[in-house]
This record gives C-alpha cells, structure tokens and sequence, in this order.
C-alpha cells in the first residue's frame, strides 16, 4: 500500500516544504504550470493550488487535512511529551 501512496506523499512533501528548486521538477513533470507569485502563497493555499492543478477538485481532501494534521508547533509538542519523560513525572 505504501508504493500507491508514494507518488501523492511526494507531491504533499515537495510543496510543504516550500522549496522551490524541490517542487519545480516534480510539477513540470505532471504538466502543471505554477505562476512565479503562486509560489509566495502560505503553505495551505499553495497545496491545494497544486493539489487541484494535479488532482481535480480535491478541496475535500485538502480541507480534512487542514482540519485533522496538527500544526508543527502542536505536534512537535504531541511527540515531545509521547518519547520523552521528565524524571520528576515518576
């Protein structure tokens, strides 16, 4: 299941990491064609640019992601406190 998943994790990864030189190639391979200002868009707005440029209309997908994946300041948090124990909370 995971080789399926592969080819959307790397559109996904490429345009939230909001590295140009990164997402560049991977769009012009799929035929997709990016305004030089689409890429100064904030990271949500940017992925379903690129997600519907790509897929379609997709804005149900984008829209539960947006909703359920935390953001990185709460998620680093969720992971910090699930590997690491304070030795004072035995």
């Amino acid at each position: 299941m995971h080789f399926i998943l592969e080819p959307f994790y790397k559109i996904v990864s490429s345009t939230i990491s909001n590295e140009k030189a990164e997402l560049l190639p991977i769009i012009k391979k799929l035929g997709i064609y990016l305004h030089k200002k689409d890429f100064s868009l904030d990271i949500k707005p940017l992925l379903k640019l690129v997600l519907v440029k790509t897929f379609g209309s997709v804005s149900c997908l984008v829209d539960s992601m947006v909703q359920h994946f935390p953001n990185a300041l709460d998620g680093t948090k969720r992971l910090v406190s699930h590997y690491y124990r304070n030795s004072s909370d035995d």
